[in-house]
């Protein structure tokens, strides 16, 4: 029986010993794509892939290699001839679209990544303002992975609440469902960093304008739930004793609540409200706080301020037939058997109506200055 038990686990130990020298010389022998970036080059498509290099003592950690064929799934498999490893799209985390090709439609390039099982749904999208092969290959003198960086960057941000979810699944909800369409975020090579500067706003899958951090900012007050995030706001305010003074206020920690009630069906109008609490991080201008007044009269600005930026964005969006808040959800969601599709809402939106509501109340104050 003994004899038994030992040779049991003499088989076991072999066994993991083995397959654990088959896992390694199967990574040695393959490139693993972390981030892929697509630009339009004339009926072709260019594929740019960061490659991770598996081997400690590689002079680098990365490879990055371009190639151009008709399709993405082309484009790697040209991009393998010149590859000294075998390239795989397992560990892909990020991918980024060109501009003007996501002016054209990106449909097709997310739906080949959707079909693939060895692509994860959490796969972040991105779109590129220029050459997304210039933004992966560039020689950054602090950045040695720009795939890790760029996953990194847009995780925290997208954790913080700063930009909306545009991992692949979300995207992808937001595609087939009739009622909204999808936001990605807009990404740009500024120098020798990587910054994102807004959003990209799509009607279905086409990108049809940009929003700033700043309005991107209301469509999430909308569109999701805040438990986080910040803002600044620049307004003029009067103060208790009617002196006018020009304030730059930061809004951090920001929460909110939001309800969006179809009220009438045929032109549709809709009831949104908006409750939204923050507190003070910082205040620049010479307004007193200690004044409880003042303090009333900041939320009221504030409140203000927010309410006219809300409506700049919700009609931007109209103008671009883009509806990234949700409207068509709420339409939906409140009119029985209405079959809408996604052509017939994008029609409804451009003339819906709608009545804001917001109420901002600061939870506490920070720094002033």
């Amino acid at each position: 029986m003994r004899k038994q038990i030992k040779n049991s686990i003499f088989i076991l130990a072999t066994t993991l010993i083995l397959s654990g020298c088959a896992e390694q010389k199967v990574l040695e022998d393959i490139g693993l794509i972390t981030t892929v970036g697509y630009d339009p080059v004339g009926k072709k498509i260019m594929s740019t892939m960061v490659v991770m290099q598996i081997n400690p003592e590689a002079p680098q950690k990365i490879d990055v290699i371009s190639s151009d064929a008709l399709t993405s799934k082309g484009g790697r498999i040209e991009g393998n001839l010149k590859a000294s490893k075998a390239l795989q799209s397992g560990q892909l985390r990020v991918a980024l679209y060109n501009e003007k090709l996501a002016k054209r439609g990106i449909r097709p390039y997310v739906d080949t990544l959707a079909r693939d099982p060895s692509i994860s749904d959490l796969t972040y999208l991105g779109i590129v303002e220029g050459s997304t092969k210039e933004l992966l290959k560039h020689q950054y003198k602090n950045i040695p992975d720009i795939g890790q960086q760029l996953y990194n960057q847009i995780e925290q941000l997208t954790e913080k609440e700063q930009i909306s979810n545009a991992t692949l699944q979300s995207v992808q909800q937001s595609y087939f469902s009739e009622g909204i369409d999808p936001i990605l975020p807009l990404i740009i090579r500024d120098g020798e960093t990587i910054r994102v500067s807004g959003n990209a706003i799509m009607r279905n899958d086409k990108m049809v304008g940009k929003l700033t951090v700043e309005e991107s900012f209301f469509v999430k007050l909308i569109r999701d739930e805040y438990n986080a995030g910040s803002i600044e706001l620049t307004f003029d305010l009067k103060d208790d004793k009617g002196k006018k003074h020009t304030v730059t206020a930061v809004i951090d920690t920001i929460k909110n609540s939001s309800g969006l009630d179809l009220i009438e069906k045929n032109v549709p109008s809709f009831d949104l409200e908006l409750k939204i609490k923050g507190r003070l991080l910082e205040v620049q201008g010479a307004i007193d706080l200690m004044n409880p007044k003042n303090v009333n009269l900041l939320e009221r600005e504030i409140r203000k301020k927010m309410k006219e930026e809300i409506v700049d964005t919700i009609e931007y969006c109209k103008k671009r037939n883009s509806d990234v808040f949700g409207f068509g959800e709420a339409y939906r969601s409140s009119v029985r058997h209405a079959n809408l599709t996604k052509s017939q809402w994008h029609q409804k939106y451009k003339h819906i109506q709608y009545d804001l509501k917001v109420d901002f109340s600061l939870l506490r104050t920070g720094i002033t200055e």
